[in-house]
């Protein structure tokens, strides 16, 4: 089974690499001398203070497509090591309401292209779209921590079937995406309850 791998990222300034892979227990040792441990992969610690394996590949392999985990992420948010929190502006938070009105379900090509009409719904929104409104709204997309754009190892397979480009790719910190929709949703609210 191949571990996740990583990608060059906004903010984490890696490439891709892929971690080695460990012998499944009911694999054959090799036939002569004694089996060899497992290789496990190895982290390291970038500049920035991403976590990546440290084998290389020269494939901009696809990412993992699920993550089973028994508890959600820790994200540090420790207020030594930020900025002073500031208000959204009057501009980010129309952006979020408009964003929030665009919210609708989709199917992934490649599952279509695998499942026909047995593919499964997802709710969300594509980062395309995003960056149009928050452009629409006069503000910079990148300068924004939820919108990512992934330079991956040129691969004219990485992206068969999902209609991206063989370079790139374009994603969502989720997370801070969904807090900033949601200052969106409670600006509408404080509306609501002040008519």
């Amino acid at each position: 089974m191949r571990r996740p791998s990583s990608r060059r990222a906004t903010g984490c300034s890696w490439r891709r690499t892929t971690a080695t892979t460990t012998r499944s227990s009911s694999a054959p040792a090799p036939s002569s001398g004694p089996a060899a441990p497992p290789r496990r992969a190895r982290m390291r610690t970038t500049p920035r203070g991403c976590r990546a394996p440290t084998t290389r590949s020269t494939s901009a392999d696809p990412p993992t497509a699920t993550l089973y985990a028994a508890t959600g992420a820790i994200n540090t948010s420790d207020a030594r090591e930020k900025s002073p929190l500031a208000p959204l502006s009057a501009a980010e938070i129309a952006a979020s309401v408009a964003l929030g009105r665009r919210i609708g379900t989709f199917r992934f090509l490649e599952a279509v292209r695998r499942k026909g009409a047995a593919a499964r719904l997802h709710v969300g929104l594509t980062v395309q779209e995003a960056i149009g409104v928050l452009e629409a709204h006069g503000l910079d997309p990148f300068a924004f921590g939820f919108i990512c754009h992934d330079v991956l190892d040129p691969d004219p397979e990485a992206s068969a079937g999902t209609g991206a480009g063989a370079g790139d790719r374009y994603g969502f910190r989720s997370d801070e995406l969904l807090l900033f929709l949601a200052r969106g949703f409670e600006a509408r609210l404080t509306a609501l309850e002040a008519a």
